[in-house]
């Protein structure tokens, strides 16, 4: 017979909790390594992730025939002729948010 298939793994950025839920846990994984995953701190936030959060919703709406890919390359292509300054405004806001995250004890500074 065929081999059996696997759920996909789900993205680096939904915690641990939602993964084993959604895909059926991590039965299949030694103990330490699952251990390892659910400690692992989330990844400090960046200026185009702010940038991304703030316009990808109107960006969707003013394109609603394009698919996810394509409003990605738009926005990249936007955050890509962005001048300094304006891209200052979501640096500054990268940088409390992660400041934020670590106060709070739930966040990397990379």
């Amino acid at each position: 017979g065929a081999a059996p298939t696997r759920a996909p793994r789900p993205p680096q950025h939904l915690p641990a909790a939602s993964a084993d839920v959604r895909h059926g846990g991590d039965a299949d994984k030694p103990p330490g390594i699952v251990a390892v995953a659910a400690e692992r701190a989330p990844r400090a936030i960046n200026a185009f992730i702010v940038f991304s959060a703030r316009h990808r919703n109107r960006i969707a709406q003013q394109h609603p025939t394009l698919n996810s890919a394509d409003i990605s390359r738009i926005m990249g292509e936007v955050w890509r002729n962005m001048p300094p300054e304006e891209r200052e405004m979501y640096e500054s806001a990268a940088r409390a948010e992660n400041i934020k995250r670590l106060a709070s004890g739930g966040g990397s500074a990379r």
